[in-house]
C-alpha cells in the first residue's frame, strides 16, 4: 500500500529480537541477507515503519531516518545524489538497508 507523504512512516527503535517476530524481517535477516544471529539485525522496514536496532543511539537514529527518507522521497531512483545516498546507505547498514531503503521508496512511490 502506497504512503501518502513520508513523514507517515514511523521511525522506531527496539531490540533484535522484539523486531525478528516480525515475519517480513525474519525473512530480510534469515533468507535474503543470510544472516545467522538476531544480535546481527540493523535495520528494517516494514507496514509504514522503519525499525533500528537499539545498539545505535537516538541521535544516530536521527541521522540514518533522515538519510533514508531524503532516499524515500526522491522522485526517481537515478535521481541526482540517490547514489550517493544509497552507498553511504550500504557502507553503515551492509544488505539490510539496502532492501529496508528500496522497499521504502517503492512504498512511497
Amino acid at each position: 500500500m502506497k504512503i501518502n507523504d513520508i513523514r507517515d512512516i514511523a521511525t522506531v527503535r527496539m531490540e533484535p529480537e522484539r523486531a525478528l517476530r516480525n515475519p517480513h524481517f525474519r525473512y530480510q535477516h534469515y533468507m535474503r541477507c543470510y544472516l545467522d544471529r538476531p544480535e546481527d539485525f540493523l535495520v528494517g522496514y516494514s507496514g509504514h515503519s522503519l525499525i533500528f536496532s537499539d545498539i545505535f543511539s537516538y541521535t544516530e537514529i536521527d541521522e540514518y531516518e533522515k538519510l533514508f527518507k531524503n532516499f524515500a522521497k526522491a522522485k526517481e531512483l537515478d535521481s541526482r545524489g540517490q547514489a550517493t545516498r544509497m552507498k553511504k546507505i550500504s557502507k553503515l547498514f551492509g544488505k539490510q538497508g539496502v532492501l529496508a531503503a528500496l522497499r521504502m521508496f517503492k512504498n512511497c512511490h
